[in-house]
């Protein structure tokens, strides 16, 4: 009995190891010209590789002397990476908050990259592409841009052939939406933030070494949508706000659906404060472009966000002395708001709001009867509870914090927490 059993066990493990290797993303070297090489996580062998060879998490690669490598994402997407050049692939797959990661870091040297949109979060798990730089952050929703790194100063240049990038300078923690036709340049000590007009030679600098087709196709699926934007520009932006509802990145996997109903208190709370109407809207794919969704709402700002703390949590404490001891629960609400001008296309704020509110810890402050409220302010028991007042407060919070934008009488402006 007890050799079945573990004869069992053992095969369990082995094909859930199996299963375990089979989930782990990886990046497939499309095609190569010329020599490449890659050093494996943790290790420092560089190794050469070939046509249909994989990359995974951690991995770093790089395209020796008249050579060029692409690389292809399981989400389809595309990347192209010249001569001299080294990156290293960051993948992860949290199937616990259904969140897919596809970074890469590029040391030095140049890319381009073709991201594919991602597919409805019903379909899908919600996709994170980012590219990171020694001087920048490159946070991407479906585009094609190319990416140059000096080797020397990691000064990095971006050119943008289709879509809208959240370009951010790593040192200055200054971002801004950089859109298709433009270019801009972010470095230790210069503000990147003043895009420039892509030109057609630095277009025909690019086909030196990426496929002209490729950059032909974006660029007419990008002439298109500028149609579109045009056409829904002309209609005139209103003085409205679109809040996309809030990505929930908390440990709260209860009940009420906090993503939504968060973002519908904060859009009742600026219209109730403002003389903007602002109103919930639900995006068709997950992590839509938020310039795109503005202009097809023909809202002036759109607000996004995510909830990082929506907890209750028991705390104890005991004096030095050991003479006195106490129980009390802890409501923590911790809410990330940005504010996007649609007719800049500018990110105008981002901050985060905190706030913690403790009681005694008995029933009244505890999940088991607070889980059973209804999720709403407008009810006195809910917005008396500990969970209630700290969701109000960061509210309170928040409507201060966006008040300058968005000509909200605040009289009493509550301090932000550094």
């Amino acid at each position: 009995m007890t050799k079945t059993y573990l004869l069992t066990l053992t095969c369990i493990l082995f094909f859930s190891s199996l299963l375990y290797a089979a989930e782990e993303p990886f990046v497939v070297i499309d095609s190569i010209k010329g020599k490449a090489e890659v050093q494996r996580a943790g290790q420092y062998k560089w190794v050469l590789v070939s046509r249909n060879g994989k990359l995974y998490n951690n991995d770093i690669i790089r395209i020796l002397d008249n050579s060029m490598a692409r690389l292809k994402w399981q989400n389809g997407s595309i990347m192209y990476v010249n001569t001299h050049s080294q990156i290293q692939i960051n993948l992860h797959k949290d199937t616990a908050n259904n969140i897919f990661t596809n970074y890469a870091t590029v040391f030095f040297g140049a890319i381009y990259f073709i991201v594919k949109k991602t597919l409805p979060r019903e379909v899908f798990a919600r996709e994170e592409t980012k590219v990171y730089t020694p001087t920048a952050i490159l946070a991407i929703r479906g585009t094609a841009f190319s990416v140059d790194v000096n080797k020397k100063n990691g000064e990095t240049l971006v050119n943008i052939i289709n879509g809208t990038i959240l370009v951010k300078n790593i040192l200055k923690n200054q971002s801004m939406f950089i859109s298709a036709g433009y270019k801009t340049v972010i470095s230790m000590n210069t503000d990147p933030l003043v895009p420039a007009a892509l030109l057609d030679s630095d277009i025909n600098l690019m086909k030196a070494w990426i496929p002209p087709n490729d950059i032909v196709e974006q660029m007419a699926q990008q002439l298109q949508k500028a149609k579109s934007d045009y056409a829904t520009l002309t209609g005139k932006l209103e003085e409205k706000i679109s809040v996309v509802p809030l990505v929930n990145n908390s440990v709260y996997k209860g009940a009420w659906n906090i993503s939504e109903n968060i973002a519908a208190m904060l859009a009742e709370n600026i219209t109730l404060s403002s003389r903007v109407k602002c109103s919930v809207v639900r995006p068709d794919q997950a992590e839509i472009d938020p310039i795109l969704l503005g202009m097809k709402e023909k809202s002036r700002f759109v607000i996004t966000g995510e909830i990082r703390r929506f907890e209750i949590i028991q705390r104890a404490e005991i004096t030095a002395a050991a003479d006195k001891y106490s129980e009390h629960s802890i409501a923590a609400i911790c809410l990330v708001i940005q504010l996007i001008d649609i007719e800049a296309k500018t990110q105008l704020y981002k901050n985060e709001f905190c706030q913690e509110v403790s009681g005694k810890n008995i029933e009244g402050n505890n999940w088991k009867y607070i889980g059973k409220l209804p999720f709403d302010l407008k009810d006195q028991a809910f917005a008396s509870s500990i969970l209630g007042k700290a969701l109000n407060q960061a509210f309170e919070q928040s409507t201060a914090g966006l008040s300058r934008y968005l000509g909200i009488d605040v009289p009493n402006e509550p301090a932000q927490k550094k």
